[in-house]
């Protein structure tokens, strides 16, 4: 029988069957943590927020199929939260003005290495700009890496011998995928639930060969020798074993983007406090969250003055070093504002028009994101 053929096949190689198996050696050795989890006891950190009940549904990509994986970027669309599908639908229409003019926004003052251009494999899609695809993620992992550069991370991580990242709720791995491009020597963790750990892991395994052993990338709490911190490639570190790197390796960087407020009061307490424990001296957090935690359904009885704050349960461990919209960077030792500010004048230096125009943009960003409370404030002193 002749296998069907995708439009996707025309632009990007099939995976190979060798891939494919150690990708299916991944998803098995997750399964086996997830199931060896769920016969445990339960408690607040381990379990998941509601919200993300729906990964129930990607149970089919535990056990993946070599199509699935073939075109795994298809099935990601939980992280983070943005479906290709529309792409495909629109794949022979004109790009949209919308979106070049928001690329161009994004792209214009950065240096060409740090521009995000996801690579061609597993069915990734979108509209070709400027010699990359486009799509709703490459806008928001651009944003990202510009705050990073910009702010100097990026510089400083390459200076370093043997830097050291953790990245906690990474997705899909996109984000990690490029870093560890501009990176290549960085010795790299990923802290996620046992499920999510299952699309991050595929994906970095073939995005970035050779960076992923499959038969030592997993930690399951009894290897220990997977923490070593030396090397240069990746381990996933299922979320309620995230305190036994404690100890063993200070991180350069840690970083947690969109999932620390779809997570439980709790959780995010019990991370400030691991990652409070994880950096080294000069070390920073750069995390961007909405600062609202909607752990439970509560707050339709009580209004939303009634949750939680990400940024209230980070401050009582950290210092705020930048905020750039609701990207910031976070340190606990005031060595790390010293040991950073040398890269951040650097690329100040490099180019201050480049740099001028990414703070006058932060600044518009900051304004957009207050008007809300802006708002408020006038209607409430106008009805006294």
């Amino acid at each position: 029988m002749q296998e069907s053929r995708t439009l996707f096949e025309d632009n990007f190689p099939s995976i190979s069957r060798e891939q494919y198996s150690e990708a299916a050696i991944l998803a098995k050795k997750l399964r086996a943590i997830i199931s060896k989890r769920d016969a445990g006891s339960n408690n607040n950190f381990t379990d998941p927020n509601y919200i993300w009940e729906p990964i129930k549904v990607m149970s089919y990509c535990f056990d993946p199929t070599y199509e699935v994986v073939n075109t795994w970027r298809l099935h990601t669309y939980l992280f983070p939260g943005n479906s290709l599908l529309p792409y495909i639908c629109a794949y022979h229409n004109a790009i949209p003005k919308t979106l070049v003019k928001k690329y161009q926004r994004k792209v214009a003052w950065v240096p060409d290495e740090y521009i995000f251009r996801p690579p061609r494999i597993m069915a990734e899609c979108g509209w070709e700009i400027n010699g990359g695809i486009v799509n709703d993620e490459t806008l928001m992992y651009q944003k990202h890496v510009s705050t990073l550069y910009f702010e100097g991370v990026i510089e400083k991580l390459r200076s370093i011998k043997n830097p050291k990242i953790l990245e906690i709720g990474g997705g899909y791995g996109g984000l990690a995928y490029f870093l560890k491009k501009l990176v290549p020597h960085a010795r790299y963790y990923m802290v996620d639930l046992a499920e999510s750990l299952i699309f991050s892991s595929i994906y970095l395994q073939i995005a970035s060969p050779g960076a992923v052993d499959p038969e030592t990338a997993i930690y399951d709490g009894a290897n220990k020798d997977v923490l070593n911190p030396a090397g240069n490639h990746f381990t996933f570190i299922p979320n309620f074993l995230v305190r036994d790197p404690i100890g063993k390796t200070g991180f350069d960087l840690v970083i947690n983007t969109g999932s620390f407020g779809e997570m439980k009061k709790e959780q995010v307490q019990e991370y400030a406090d691991v990652i409070s424990k994880l950096l080294a001296p000069t070390g920073f957090l750069y995390e961007e969250n909405h600062d609202k935690i909607y752990d439970d359904l509560s707050y339709l009885k009580k209004g939303t003055s009634s949750l939680s704050s990400v940024n209230d349960i980070l401050a009582a461990k950290f210092s705020l070093f930048a905020a750039n919209g609701r990207r910031k960077l976070w340190y606990g030792n005031e060595a790390a504002v010293q040991a950073i500010m040398p890269f951040k004048n650097i690329v100040k230096e490099k180019d201050r028009k480049a740099y001028s125009h990414w703070t006058f943009e932060q600044n518009i960003s900051r304004i957009v994101q207050r008007l809300p409370k802006v708002k408020a404030t006038i209607k409430s002193f106008v009805g006294r």
